[in-house]
């Protein structure tokens, strides 16, 4: 794995775990999904007047390997662990696809959790 692939990402997401409880409520579970060899950039805010982004949360692109299914699974509530710290998707994931096919990958935002 080269440097800028060398990223691991955790992503916990909740799934349905059997029947419905007693009170008609569905019961979950927590998913873990190793993803490694992913590319994680920083993105940079740049296009704003002085102080308006003073709120603003870090946001970073992932970048991991075509067929990782990342789609699936990355929900409002998922959690993405990476570099000893909590994520959440602040897009959804979507498969970018070359012509040649050499350079598919799948890509997604997302922001630090902060609470």
């Amino acid at each position: 794995m080269d440097g800028i692939h060398g990223h691991t990402l955790t992503i916990t997401t909740k799934v349905v775990d059997g029947e419905p409880d007693e009170f008609g409520q569905q019961q979950y579970a927590t998913r873990k999904t190793v993803l490694d060899g992913c590319n994680v950039q920083p993105v940079a805010v740049t296009d704003l007047p002085l102080f308006q982004d003073a709120n603003h949360l870090p946001q970073y692109k992932c970048f991991s390997h075509s067929g990782d299914l990342v789609a699936s699974l990355l929900t409002g509530d998922s959690r993405i662990e990476w570099n000893g710290r909590i994520f959440q998707p602040a897009s959804a994931a979507f498969d970018y696809v070359t012509p040649d096919g050499i350079g598919n990958h799948t890509e997604w935002w997302m922001t630090e959790v902060t609470s």
